[in-house]
């Protein structure tokens, strides 16, 4: 079992090192292994590399001071998170960011814990799939993304649409279990997004109409637009015509390969975000999270 050094035994060791006398020594008066005394001078010596036995003292009660075992959070930030997760239905990992803006470190998976150890089960319902898990398996199947005609290769976009200058935009959908669609357009460098439902579902000449109606307004500052391979965005040329302007360069759609979808981090970040705070049958959206989203109204 491990114990932790007294007030008298490390005056005895701060004695033995101003007599000189050897560490291991010093360990076998103090009974205590040579290693023990090796560490504790150089855990609490001064910055000039003195050791005092008070400000030794002093070191060690403060690495302990409040903390319950190893490293426990007070309780007083526990029902903090615990009002988060219940009256904002805020997941562990916007809880986790917030706290570190804050200047408070807690990684998400603390939280989970946290939740996990909840016998009550009040903090699981207000987490997203309230805790229930499963793991879907999904069968493989060629993509549609072989349908899409004229498409121009992600990886042909400027090296200048690296999300910093305004004016490059990401297009995805929010679709739910019954067909019924949002979609969201997101400015990369201020993370802006523009949101409306889709009333006739994921068909593409719709689809690009609306993205047209949404981004009209900033077309002179519309440079490029990045999406996925889904088959509302097969009329991406129908979008390049109506917000290209004459005498300038046109608006292009960028779409990734078939094999290798998933590029719009940013846009399916703030899709799931918006996704989970959201239900699927408004029409319009407001919200509630300065700095982070701007929304359209339909």
């Amino acid at each position: 079992m491990y114990n932790q050094l007294t007030s008298e035994q490390r005056y005895a060791i701060y004695l033995g090192i101003k007599r000189k006398i050897p560490k291991r020594k010093i360990a076998r008066a103090i009974e205590v292994h040579p290693s023990t005394v090796l560490r504790e001078i150089r855990r609490n010596s001064n910055a000039n590399g003195a050791y005092v036995w008070r400000n030794a003292q002093q070191k060690s009660e403060s690495r302990k001071h409040g903390l319950k075992g190893n490293h426990r959070k007070p309780q007083e930030l526990w029902w903090r998170i615990d009002q988060m997760i219940i009256e904002n239905d805020w997941s562990p990992g916007q809880i986790a960011g917030v706290l570190r803006k804050e200047g408070v470190h807690i990684v998400k998976q603390t939280i989970y814990n946290h939740v996990h150890a909840d016998t009550t089960g009040k903090l699981a319902k207000h987490l997203p799939h309230e805790l229930r898990y499963t793991k879907r398996i999904k069968a493989l199947r060629p993509t549609k993304a072989t349908n899409i005609a004229n498409r121009t290769s992600i990886h042909e976009r400027p090296v200048e649409a690296d999300g910093k200058r305004f004016g490059d935009w990401e297009m995805d959908t929010i679709v739910d279990s019954f067909g019924h669609a949002i979609l969201t357009l997101t400015e990369r460098s201020t993370n802006f997004i523009l949101m409306e439902k889709l009333k006739q579902g994921r068909k593409a000449v719709p689809t690009a109409k609306t993205v047209a109606r949404l981004l009209f307004p900033y077309r002179e500052r519309v440079l490029t637009i990045t999406t996925d391979n889904g088959c509302e965005f097969a009329a991406h040329l129908e979008i390049t015509r109506l917000l290209s302007i004459k005498g300038r360069s046109k608006v292009t759609v960028f779409l990734p390969i078939p094999t290798a979808p998933g590029r719009k981090v940013l846009s399916k970040m703030l899709t799931n975000l918006s996704g989970n705070t959201y239900p699927k049958s408004q029409t319009s959206m407001t919200s509630p999270i300065p700095r982070l989203c701007g929304f359209k109204r339909s």
